[in-house]
C-alpha cells in the first residue's frame, strides 16, 4: 500500500498539468475537489456530469495534505472538505486555536479563485461518542468567523443537514458513520450547486 504522504507530490503534479489544460474553459464550469476519504469516495462524474471536475481527494488526509498544495491551485476553482482525520485537535481550546490558523493559511496559501470549503461533517465512526459532534460543530462555527473575512471563500455549512437527533447522525446519510451514502453526497451537491 502506498502511503499518502509519498502520492502527495504526485498529486500536486497532476494538479498543476489539470490547472495548464483547463485555462481556455469557463471558471464557473470547472472545479477541482481535493480533501479526505469523502471527496475522494465521491463519484464526481455522476454528480456534477454537467461540469468539469477532476478529484484530488486521497483517504486519510488531514491538513497536512492541503498545506502539500500550497500555491498550486492558483486562479482555480477548488471544493475542498478536510478536517475530520484531525478531529482529536478539536477537544481542547488551545490546539483547536492553533489548528484553526494552520487551517486557514493552508487555504489561503493555495492561491485559489474560489475556494468552496464545506464544513466538517458530523460523524459517529467506530462507535465514537456523539459528543464529538459538540466539538465539531465548535470548530465549524469558529473557521466560519475566519471565512467570513475572506470574500473568496464560500462556506457550504452542512453539518445540521447531516444530524438526526441531538448529536446523532442521521443514518440514513452515512455508510458506516463517516463516509457518505448516496444521499448524503446528493446534499453535498445540491448545496455546491446554489452557490455555483
Amino acid at each position: 500500500m502506498i502511503s499518502r504522504l509519498l502520492l502527495y507530490p504526485f498529486l500536486t503534479v497532476f494538479a498543476m498539468l489539470f490547472a495548464a489544460c483547463n485555462d481556455d474553459l469557463d471558471r464557473k464550469t470547472t472545479l477541482t475537489f481535493t480533501g479526505d476519504s469523502i471527496i475522494a469516495r465521491w463519484d464526481l462524474q455522476n454528480y456534477f456530469s454537467s461540469l468539469a471536475t477532476t478529484n484530488l481527494g486521497v483517504s486519510g488526509a488531514g491538513i497536512d495534505y492541503i498545506e502539500s498544495l500550497s500555491g498550486r491551485m492558483k486562479g482555480l476553482n477548488v471544493v475542498i472538505m478536510i478536517g475530520t482525520n484531525d478531529n482529536y485537535m478539536f477537544h481542547d481550546e488551545g490546539p483547536r486555536k492553533e489548528y484553526e490558523v494552520r487551517y486557514m493559511a493552508a487555504l489561503d496559501a493555495l492561491e485559489a479563485e474560489t475556494i468552496y470549503l464545506y464544513e466538517v461533517l458530523p460523524r459517529e465512526f467506530n462507535n465514537q461518542d456523539a459528543v464529538l459532534n459538540d466539538y465539531i460543530r465548535l470548530f465549524n462555527n469558529e473557521i466560519a468567523e475566519f471565512v467570513a473575512e475572506r470574500p473568496s471563500i464560500v462556506y457550504l455549512q452542512v453539518f445540521d443537514s447531516f444530524i438526526d437527533t441531538g448529536n446523532h447522525i442521521n443514518q440514513q446519510y452515512y455508510n458506516d458513520g463517516l463516509h457518505l451514502s448516496p444521499e448524503g453526497y446528493e446534499i453535498l451537491a445540491d448545496a455546491l450547486f446554489n452557490e455555483l
